[in-house]
């Protein structure tokens, strides 16, 4: 039998796969709508009829803090930054991004077609969103009176409209903390921890799952070894409430902890030290150099007796930045699921609404771990500190890649 050339044989392979019958081709059009594993508009109630606008309706706290992690005050709070948002902009499928509507005389949208959502529940659709793992079809679809194509525009319109909103509030930008909130956070330190003067926070990082890209040199970016996995990969310093102050969020995953570290969070925590003289706590990943800024915990205990203590000091005030990722986790079940993979930015909107939507909900509903370990005697601490917050983010670079400006 002679043998093939590889141009032959490439021919003949690319003849074969494109001449055989595809399972789904020799299927019928009532087969294929049986193994359809989206919920057709028959079967779904309109938005007006639906599960969520009923829970909404019902002034429940109980329900709505399990569906979307907020209560009414806290939502309706946010629904009037949403709504200017909601009324001036729209999704455009063509260019696959946000667009503003054209404005008549009056400064009120054109007529067009009614919207079959209210912002309330497109607002309630993020949430509920990221509250949830697995198949959107199946759930979110019979929760909010929509089918999957239409759900899905939602999910990324409003995904930017949020994001849009919190960026400038105060509950929820990651920022460094002031002098005060420094001295409330090392007072709440010291006391379960004297030995432990000078602390602030604790410093971790995060693993995200990701689908693995098509070219094998980008998926090799975010590939690590010794999981064996696709991740991108994020560090968060977590304060002695709970907050995320600083972070750094989307590397690729064959980043080590202590690389991503250098971009940003190294330099941040140098700061808050040279200005106030207040240490973070790492793990033994970060940066084995001597730093003044840095109190690492380790594997080891050391033969000093002093050191020794100072070092399982270290060790138990580290949990606080585990159960900080715990908590994005558990708030966020989405975030356990694999990311999907793509270079148009949705996954960068993801992730920085994640932490908007985690340092929001840690100020408006208080159920956090960390706070109630180390400041649960601090009557109304964050009406008292809520404000205090400066101003770091890149707004205009965020908001560019949303596509939004502010209607204000």
């Amino acid at each position: 039998m002679p043998i093939l050339s590889s141009p032959v044989r490439y021919l003949l392979f690319d003849y074969i796969c494109n001449e055989t019958e595809t399972y789904k081709s020799t299927l019928t059009p009532e087969d294929r709508r049986r193994r359809d594993r989206r919920i057709p508009r028959c079967s779904i109630r309109h938005y007006n009829e639906s599960v969520f606008k009923y829970l909404h309706n019902s002034n429940n706290d109980q329900g709505l803090l399990n569906l979307t992690g907020l209560d009414h005050a806290s939502f309706n709070e946010l629904l009037e930054l949403y709504k200017p948002y909601y009324k001036l902009y729209t999704w455009d499928d063509k260019k696959k991004g946000v667009r503003k509507l054209k404005l008549d005389r009056n400064g009120n949208p054109c007529r067009g077609r009614p919207r079959l959502m209210d912002a309330v529940g497109s607002l309630g659709l993020v949430f509920a969103w990221y509250r949830t793992r697995g198949a959107c079809t199946r759930t979110l679809s019979m929760a909010f009176g929509l089918t999957c194509t239409p759900m899905y525009n939602w999910l990324k319109f409003g995904r930017r409209v949020l994001l849009a909103c919190l960026l400038k509030h105060d509950a929820a930008r990651v920022t460094a903390p002031t002098a005060n909130e420094i001295e409330v956070y090392k007072e709440a330190i010291t006391r379960k921890y004297p030995r432990m003067r000078n602390v602030w926070g604790a410093c971790d990082g995060l693993k995200l799952q990701i689908e693995e890209s098509g070219n094998w040199f980008i998926q090799n970016q975010f590939y690590n070894g010794w999981t064996h996995g696709h991740y991108v990969n994020c560090i968060f310093v977590f304060g002695a409430d709970g907050r995320i102050r600083i972070c750094v969020i989307n590397t690729p995953g064959t980043w080590h902890d202590s690389t991503q570290a250098d971009h940003g969070v190294y330099d941040k925590m140098k700061q808050v030290y040279d200005d106030h003289d207040a240490i973070v706590v790492v793990d033994s990943a970060f940066n084995m150099l001597s730093k003044d800024y840095l109190i690492k915990s380790s594997q080891h205990d050391p033969t000093n007796a002093e050191e020794l203590l100072i070092n399982r000091d270290a060790t138990s005030i580290r949990q606080l930045s585990e159960w900080g990722m715990r908590m994005l986790q558990a708030q966020f079940p989405r975030m356990k699921d694999r990311i999907a993979y793509e270079e148009k930015g949705e996954r960068r909107v993801i992730l920085n609404l994640m932490v908007l939507l985690y340092n929001f909900q840690c100020s408006r509903i208080g159920h956090n771990q960390i706070f109630t370990t180390f400041m649960n005697d601090e009557d109304n601490y964050y009406g008292n500190y809520g404000s205090n917050i400066g101003e770091e983010a890149n707004l205009d670079y965020i908001l560019g890649i949303v596509g939004i400006q502010q209607p204000w």
